[in-house]
């Protein structure tokens, strides 16, 4: 029904087509909304080596600049990224450098001479003042557009610069015009609204990164400003678009960067699986988590090269194994531990060097490193906790290596599945001989600690789900029972399957959001007698999970 319902509004969206409408909107804000907390650029670069890795540098103002084949220009959406990147890392490690590399990117929006102005100044448009691919300069992205009012929206609330509201606003408004007047907004072969990267080239046409990027910003644009009833439509619109076409990307075995079916490089399947975690802490849309497994099933083993040290992540793979037990399969994560650090008296874990699980069911407990005396550089570090950690703050404390004194250093709390990961950062030239980090359970319910560990990488190295190898069943038309493995350490669990009447042809099938077996059902239709081959994916909550067993048992 829910299908049905997204295909007819897309179909009357071809009926209609592109009304051109000059809206006057008021400029209201709304005063009750916050910004999410976008991780598809912060939670994927490392901030430091993104400046260092390009042709990047800073004019006169602060402002990233780019070189590309030898000439220098500003390249809006690097400005964005910069931006968010420093807006975030001053979030986590309260840096003065990052707020003022925030700010001044922030400061690019403001320059008249740096934007474009269309219809008497109600709209600004972001240049690109080189050519690309098959389009002339300037030419403007939907990408860009909807991502830099992100990145202004979060400017806003840190700084209630008033000034840059009707900036935010006018860069909407190009952005919702329809490419045939400039703006970003077109539509899909089938008719449906698209936000296009690349609006009017031939050789990029509907790309989903870029799409995804473009349609948060409209979503926060639409939140920031309700009274904007025309945005609101279209971004509607937009979403159902994406529902409905996601799938269209997809090979067998990998997935597209537009419809021109242009593959994916590593990078950029890495880039849209941090996208959908975006789109569902947004939306909160069930098929997004279902999108993002296949994804990860399709990263597993696909590495990126040394050069790419800019990523906090370099690859999401999974180490599984298909050992028979209890009748069905067994899946078992080896977790690839990257403890990188500056200081090499750091590098030992408190269990030697891997990771340790401590539980406790007290009000608090205290856990210790006994570091090497001496004046440390900046340190970078996290601790693991499960979800039934219900306290309101993390502590780091260090024991100063003279006068035995101690200092506190609060911890930044993100979710990893449902793990609570507490990020903390220890500013160089800082003297101690012993770190400890408390923790209290206001409930004395038991709480898992899984590690903590002093390192130059923020992120908790997990993969987004684990997956069982795909096994192939033979069946026959009727209805079956399904009996769950029991999953230890893990949840989430889902079981795709692709069909053929041949075994032989099933590799030529492509994994579906919609084609699923739902666990709660219990008892599953099989419609067709033929080759089903299965897909067992579920999110770790630490890196000891796996299924014990799995049957599918006819019962008429």
């Amino acid at each position: 029904m829910r299908f049905c319902y997204l295909l007819r509004q897309g179909l009357l969206g071809v009926l209609f087509g592109f009304l051109l409408v000059t809206v006057v909107v008021t400029g209201q804000k709304n005063k009750s909304f916050e910004p999410y907390r976008l991780v598809c650029d912060y939670d994927r670069y490392d901030v430091t080596e993104w400046f260092s890795g390009g042709n990047r540098k800073l004019d006169s103002n602060g402002i990233i600049i780019n070189t590309f084949s030898g000439k220098t220009s500003y390249h809006p959406l690097g400005i964005v990224q910069f931006g968010m990147l420093s807006f975030y890392e001053f979030k986590t490690t309260g840096d003065s450098i990052y707020y003022k590399h925030f700010v001044n990117q922030a400061s690019y929006f403001k320059d008249s001479t740096k934007v474009n102005f269309y219809e008497n100044g109600e709209r600004i448009g972001l240049p690109y003042t080189f050519d690309y691919k098959d389009m002339k300069a300037p030419w403007y992205s939907g990408m860009t557009q909807g991502w830099a009012i992100a990145f202004l929206i979060r400017y806003y609330y840190q700084t209630r610069d008033e000034e840059i509201v009707p900036i935010i606003r006018k860069i909407g408004q190009f952005m919702i015009q329809p490419v045939e007047l400039n703006g970003t907004i077109s539509k899909t072969p089938e008719g449906y609204t698209w936000i296009e990267e690349y609006p009017n080239s031939k050789q990029k046409p509907q790309v989903l990164n870029g799409f995804i990027n473009g349609l948060i910003g409209l979503k926060e644009y639409c939140d920031f400003f309700p009274s904007d009833t025309t945005a609101k439509r279209i971004h509607d619109k937009a979403y159902q678009s994406l529902l409905l076409t996601m799938t269209k990307y997809d090979t067998p075995t990998w997935s597209n960067y537009d419809r021109k079916n242009s593959p994916l490089n590593n990078q950029y399947l890495q880039y849209q699986l941090f996208e959908i975690i975006d789109l569902y802490h947004v939306y909160g849309a069930r098929q997004f988590l279902d999108q993002m497994k296949i994804w990860s099933y399709f990263g597993n083993k696909k590495y990126m090269s040394e050069k790419h040290k800019q990523f906090r992540l370099n690859n999401f793979d999974v180490s599984i194994q298909a050992e028979p037990k209890c009748g069905g399969y067994y899946v078992r994560f080896i977790r690839n531990n990257r403890l990188e650090t500056e200081n090499k008296s750091l590098q030992k874990m408190m269990n030697n060097e891997n990771p340790f699980v401590v539980m406790f069911t007290g009000k608090s407990v205290k856990l210790s490193y006994a570091l090497k005396p001496g004046n440390h550089k900046a340190i970078k570090g996290y601790i693991v906790v499960d979800s039934a950690y219900n306290g309101k703050k993390v502590w780091i404390e260090l024991i100063d290596t003279l006068t035995e004194k101690t200092r506190k250093i609060s911890c930044s709390r993100q979710w990893v599945g449902c793990n609570q990961v507490f990020n903390f950062y220890i500013p160089a030239n800082q003297t101690f001989q012993k770190l400890d980090c408390l923790l209290s359970s206001p409930s004395g319910k038991l709480v898992t600690v899984y590690d903590l560990a002093l390192t130059d990488n923020y992120t908790y190295n997990l993969p987004f789900y684990n997956f069982i190898k795909p096994f192939t069943l033979e069946l026959t038309k009727g209805t079956y029972k399904l009996e769950q493995g029991k999953l230890i350490n893990g949840e989430d669990y889902t079981i795709f399957f692709r069909y053929n009447v041949k075994k032989e042809n099933l590799q030529k099938e492509k994994w579906s959001t919609l084609n699923q077996w739902y666990i709660n059902d219990k008892r599953i239709e099989i419609k067709n007698d033929g080759f089903y081959e299965c897909l067992i994916m579920y999110k770790p909550l630490h890196e000891h999970s796996y299924i014990e067993g799995f049957k599918l048992n006819l019962i008429q």
